[in-house]
């Protein structure tokens, strides 16, 4: 069976109206350019193909995302679905309002215009359609079982190059904080702890670290008792999934217990605000991780490199690993293979 991709961009962006995942769209169309797909998205995304001074335009995107810029002209993809006015999402009192709603909420109108569109999308390319997100969506998410068809969340994997090998991640629920981890931990840990018994001399956390590492990291004095790793102010994972701490109150609980000099921040590279005190401002990650005795953080992908490097850490908000942190210490190995 051919499959049908059908890319669906959020109805509405965290910072109004900005083609906020326009990179996401610009790889989309680099890797589909030889196959037919669909696009669900915003009107206000079709200005981006004019704007040259975009970063997605510019040679560290295309670098790292590897792909070459499409100037996307109105009649270059016919298979394209604009959102409407959504009133329900549209009339909320803020932009971030709307934004967390969408993302946590059925909304009725924007389930509907999903079920109409994946209907559509039926008649002119059958029912072997797969529906793409990057951003968690529950009015997709009912749609599309109410609809039988398949869903993937896709995200960049919190392992990432050029320290490591480049890691991503596919998940049927969600991503961020809303992963389907856990469930399939519950589901697949008997198995796996029967394997594991078998394999445990052959595969150690030293022996995952080689093979998915490619530098190494010396942790063996670290200059700080603390180091917080800061988020994107306007990243999905610092809005929905902060149960309540955004950088700024997780930097001042910090400092309730500890002193500035002993503090080590991480700004992440693509942060918009400016938090004083001692800042990393190094381009390799793992600097900062061997300055740092433990890591707190909201749920930044530095904490899950931090359970890589066996560095304690604390999430302050949903992370996809948490199963990990309230394992008992003998099954802490087990999950770190799996």
């Amino acid at each position: 069976m051919t499959h049908h991709f059908v890319l669906v961009l959020p109805p509405i962006s965290p910072v109004g109206a900005s083609a906020h995942y326009f990179w996401v769209l610009q790889k989309w169309l680099h890797e589909f350019k030889n196959e037919t797909t669909t696009i669900i998205m915003p009107t206000y995304y079709k200005t981006a193909f004019y704007d040259q001074n975009r970063w997605e335009f510019g040679e560290w995107s295309k670098k790292f995302h590897q792909y070459a810029p499409t100037y996307l002209r109105n009649n270059d993809h016919k298979n394209i679905y604009y959102y409407p006015f959504l009133s329900e999402i549209e009339n909320k009192s803020s932009i971030s309002e709307s934004f967390k709603f969408s993302v946590k909420n059925n909304c009725y109108d924007l389930f509907l215009f999903y079920k109409k569109t994946i209907n559509e999308i039926k008649k002119s390319f059958g029912e072997s359609l797969v529906l793409v997100s990057w951003v968690n969506n529950a009015s997709l998410r009912d749609a599309a079982k109410k609809e039988n068809i398949q869903l993937i969340f896709n995200e960049i994997g919190p392992l990432r190059k050029p320290y490591y090998k480049q890691t991503a991640y596919w998940d049927t629920h969600g991503v961020n904080g809303d992963t389907n981890v856990a469930t399939l931990w519950a589901s697949e840990k008997t198995p796996f702890k029967e394997w594991f018994t078998h394999n445990e001399l052959h595969i150690q956390p030293e022996t995952i670290r080689s093979l998915i590492a490619n530098v190494s990291i010396t942790h063996s004095t670290p200059h700080y008792p603390l180091g917080i790793a800061l988020q994107i102010e306007t990243d999905s994972n610092a809005l929905v999934f902060n149960r309540g701490w955004n950088n700024l109150s997780l930097i001042e609980h910090a400092r309730t217990r500890l002193n500035l000099d002993k503090i080590l921040v991480r700004y992440h590279p693509n942060g918009k605000a400016l938090y004083s005190g001692l800042t990393d401002r190094d381009p390799n990650p793992l600097v900062f991780l061997s300055n740092v005795k433990e890591l707190w953080t909201i749920n930044s992908s530095l904490g899950i490199e931090a359970i890589f490097w066996n560095i304690p850490v604390v999430f302050f908000g949903n992370s996809p690993v948490e199963t990990f942190i309230s394992l008992e210490e003998n099954e802490k190995d087990i999950f770190y293979t799996w």
